[in-house]
């Protein structure tokens, strides 16, 4: 007697073999494959990507190492040669809010140091920062934001660290009246503070219409544009 096949049934066939021939996702979070071919080059397939409406298409770094590679490959995730395993998630793109920084797993450890908690940025529901502790006998050099260390957009971070006592030091800011003809113009000037309390020369100013490499980099942490050396 021969076999009987319900629409349901050829249905499901049919979709465990198309399963069966994806070696990418045919979906990842907010986007869906576009199409999949073997680079032999490479022993891995492609998958191509795009974004439903509204999210923002991120290449894996693998194939963003320059302009014109992120471009040619616009959309590439390496799924691998086992239909039975999941690509690793670092070499597939992303489909995000636009405008959400890149993700930055916060480090366990920092240098004499350790993480004590992650904080979550509510707005794009990840880890973007994280409290910290030094190990016994070290003193913590400071981030402008305290014990806390963060994601900068681009997925690097910025991190607190720790200092044995006799090579410990942390970054005092004063603010002083400006040259400037301008209202209310002033300066923030900086100098370093030592374990023992002693203190270096001022060697930092910020304001509102001078600019200097090295004073610079203050200056913007702390919300000013520009920054001029002063002795």
């Amino acid at each position: 007697m021969g076999m009987t096949f319900t629409t349901e049934s050829i249905v499901e066939m049919k979709k465990q073999d198309c399963e069966k021939q994806n070696y990418c996702p045919t979906l990842i979070e907010n986007g869906y494959l576009m199409r999949e071919w073997e680079w032999e080059e490479h022993d891995t397939y492609i998958g191509e990507y795009r974004c439903y409406p509204g999210f923002e298409l991120r290449n894996p770094k693998i194939f963003s190492t320059s302009k014109q590679d992120y471009e040619e490959k616009y959309g590439w995730g390496a799924c691998g040669e086992d239909r039975d395993r999941n690509p690793d998630p670092e070499n597939m793109p992303r489909c995000v809010q636009p405008g959400s920084p890149e993700p930055c797993n916060m480090p366990e450890k920092i240098l004499n140091g350790y993480k004590v908690e992650e904080i979550k940025n509510e707005l794009y529901d990840m880890v973007d920062q994280a409290s910290y502790k030094c190990n016994s006998g070290y003193m913590m050099v400071k981030t402008w934001k305290g014990d806390i260390g963060w994601c900068r957009h681009d997925g690097t971070f910025e991190l607190p660290y720790c200092m044995a006592p006799k090579e410990y030091y942390t970054i005092e800011f004063e603010l002083v009246p400006g040259f400037s003809k301008m209202e209310n113009a002033g300066r923030v000037r900086a100098r370093h503070v030592y374990a023992d309390g002693s203190t270096g020369n001022w060697y930092a100013g910020c304001d509102d219409h001078f600019n200097g490499p090295a004073a610079g980099a203050i200056c913007r942490s702390l919300g000013f544009r520009h920054g001029k050396q002063i002795t």
